[in-house]
């Protein structure tokens, strides 16, 4: 019986090349090539018509092929942590893709392609660290979207209860103003902001990036307080997480005294 499943994550692969006759299982249906070396995805990689999850997080891949889009039964894509600028023309005509991590890359709003909005079944999407200043209004074509983040830039201005669909250019304001108003209307949702421990206990030589943690902080408890108090909201849940050191490039070498 052959294994629908290859798992090659952190195996110093640097080109398809190094994976002969990949392109001819076509019984395939999960792919993993995480923590490797990886700068381009070849277009055949199309022809894998049972591929359902295709997982590339940490690699160093700058472009996409067109074809990527066309695979049929392609439910989850983990692009996360690579060196992406730009996503290819037509890269919302994945059929029925649900879950798509773009976190870790150099993205921003002139890098998606005008029917990226489009990806009717899309329940998930991860753009943290990119370099988005304003988040696309079009974002609220995505009806079946369910959650959405972007790491430390999300705010609202105040009452939820006054919450309307978001005319903001603002990315600090538009993800919940967004999204806010129909978890409301059907009094279900989840919200999940991603703090620190910076947003716990004050560092020295931090001030900015602690200042920043603690607002992401008092934002999830000033809104869950808001909504916790209308009966009409009383489903919405919140969850924030407070991570400890993470690798993510932001600063090199970090010491804990």
């Amino acid at each position: 019986i052959k294994n629908p499943e290859l798992e090659l994550a952190d195996k110093g692969l640097s080109s398809f090349e190094e994976l002969p006759g990949l392109m001819n299982m076509l019984y395939i249906t999960r792919i993993t090539l995480s923590h490797n070396k990886l700068k381009e995805i070849p277009p055949g990689l199309a022809n894998l018509v049972n591929l359902e999850i295709l997982t590339l997080f940490n690699n160093q891949i700058e472009t996409l092929p067109t074809s990527l889009s066309s695979l049929p039964k392609l439910r989850i894509l983990n692009l996360g942590m690579n060196r992406l600028s730009s996503l290819p023309r037509g890269f919302g005509a994945f059929p029925v893709l649900e879950v798509l991590d773009l976190t870790y890359n150099n993205l921003n709003e002139q890098s998606l392609p005008g029917n990226f909005f489009m990806l009717e079944t899309l329940r998930a999407l991860y753009l943290g660290d990119n370099d988005f200043e304003v988040l696309p209004a079009e974002i609220g074509n995505l009806k079946n979207l369910q959650i959405v983040t972007k790491t430390a830039n999300i705010c609202l201005r105040s009452l939820a209860s006054s919450a309307a669909p978001s005319t903001s250019p603002d990315p600090k304001k538009a993800i919940l103003e967004t999204f806010l108003p129909d978890m409301m209307e059907k009094n279900r949702g989840h919200i999940v902001g991603i703090s620190s421990m910076a947003g716990i206990v004050g560092l020295p030589n931090l001030v900015p990036y602690c200042a920043s943690k603690f607002a992401v902080r008092g934002l999830m408890e000033a809104l869950a307080e808001e909504l916790r108090e209308d009966a009409r909201n009383s489903k919405i849940k919140f969850t924030s997480i407070f991570p400890f050191m993470v690798d993510t490039g932001l600063c090199k070498n970090p010491k804990i005294k």
